[in-house]
């Protein structure tokens, strides 16, 4: 179990505090609470195969209005030569990249995002070369 806190002063007069606490299962799942000056972050990530598959949900619950809190889920896909990331919001965007690895020197990746609620939809690709 990982803890840590820590504290700013600012010339403004302004103090603000952060903290975090980790903690990771033996089978590398892990639980872990941030604590902002504004809002508290908590997530959860469960490796259903240990370096293939992992799921996930984060929630951040805003502290001047604790009724409305963001949350999202998603996972993560490793295969051979490509891995695959996705996940939904409150908001309900659904974003997706698609990385595809050919070969070591070569890396192509196909991104989207899609809100059909607000009717917004972005796509996006990209190639690497790795020198």
């Amino acid at each position: 179990m990982v803890m840590g806190l820590s504290s700013s002063f600012q010339e403004s007069g302004n103090a603000s505090m952060e903290g975090v606490a980790r903690v990771t299962t033996a089978d590398h799942n892990q639980v872990q609470a941030l604590m902002k000056p504004n809002s508290v972050d908590l997530s959860y990530v469960r490796h259903v195969v240990p370096d293939r598959i992992s799921v996930g949900t984060e929630l951040n619950i805003p502290l001047r209005n604790v009724l409305e809190p963001n949350w999202r889920v998603g996972g993560q896909f490793r295969f051979k030569q490509s891995t695959v990331s996705t996940s939904i919001d409150k908001a309900g965007s659904v974003q997706t990249v698609v990385e595809l690895k050919p070969k070591q020197i070569f890396q192509v990746q196909l991104a989207a995002n899609v809100n059909t609620w607000k009717d917004s939809y972005k796509f996006g690709v990209a190639f690497m070369l790795n020198l």
